[in-house]
């Protein structure tokens, strides 16, 4: 026989993987959600890494970022070459846009208000 988990037993075994305060349920995540204690690890040791910048080489950075693109691939197709880092939202759209083969009179359209630049 299996024991069916209740809602507030699935709730406590996400809540853990969050820095929070206990007694504390943080809903508001449209801008400012916390992050889970696995990425603020991994951000702390790039942060870290990134003080000593003569402590690795380029081949390190360069291996880093293949992995992260590879993981990244796993989320879509696993065409990791599909899968590039830019430096903004706004740049990785002004590229894609520029290798869009449109001719006179095709419309591109875009909600109101987004990547404004």
């Amino acid at each position: 026989m299996s024991v069916i988990p209740t809602v507030s037993a699935k709730a406590d075994a996400l809540r853990v993987q969050f820095e929070l305060p206990a007694g504390m349920t943080y809903l508001d995540t449209s801008a400012h959600a916390p992050m889970l204690r696995c990425v603020l690890e991994a951000g702390q040791a790039v942060l870290a890494r990134s003080g000593i910048p003569w402590s690795g080489t380029d081949a390190d950075w360069n291996a880093g970022v293949e992995r992260v693109r590879a993981l990244a691939a796993q989320w879509f197709d696993g065409d990791v070459e599909g899968v590039a880092f830019v430096p903004s939202a706004a740049y990785g759209i002004a590229i894609a846009a520029r290798n869009l083969a449109l001719t006179s009179g095709d419309a591109v359209l875009v909600l109101e208000g987004q990547f404004p630049s």
